[in-house]
């Protein structure tokens, strides 16, 4: 029979190995998905090639194509989060308010700014890479390539 210090000891010491898996698992959901996201949005950066060049070739400059695709990624950015959020806190709501007995979820500040953060740093990185590629290629070898 254990006594009262090795029995505290044993559990603290699963429950800490148990929340460093659980961080694990969510780090590896998080990488996932970041992943598919970076993927899908390379992969529809890369399909507006004709549509590129066709606008090179009447005359829109490299930069003025660079002020529309991060003026349209700032909106899609925007939009993205504040879905997201609202489905976040939707979903969220009533499991916190079952446990704590508040409607709405706490998340730290540092949360929310690697959340922001990332996202941000996801959708710029996967849309300004394949965008200079697109722009550093001659237009007219794109202009013919089928979707």
């Amino acid at each position: 029979m254990l006594d009262a210090a090795t029995r505290t000891r044993l559990v603290s010491t699963d429950l800490a190995l148990g929340a460093w898996l659980n961080r694990l698992l969510i780090g590896v959901m998080v990488g996932y998905a970041a992943l598919a996201a970076a993927t899908t949005m390379v992969m529809a950066a890369l399909a507006r090639r004709r549509e590129l060049a066709l606008l090179q070739l009447v005359g829109v400059t490299r930069g003025q194509i660079r002020a529309m695709v991060q003026a349209e990624q700032a909106g899609l950015l925007g939009t993205a989060v504040l879905i997201g959020t609202t489905i976040a806190v939707l979903t969220l709501s009533a499991i916190v308010n079952g446990l704590t007995g508040s409607p709405i979820p706490y998340v730290p500040p540092l949360g929310w700014v690697a959340v922001l953060g990332g996202t941000t740093l996801l959708a710029l990185t996967a849309t300004v890479w394949p965008l200079r590629r697109l722009l550093n290629a001659p237009p007219i070898d794109d202009i013919g390539v089928k979707e």
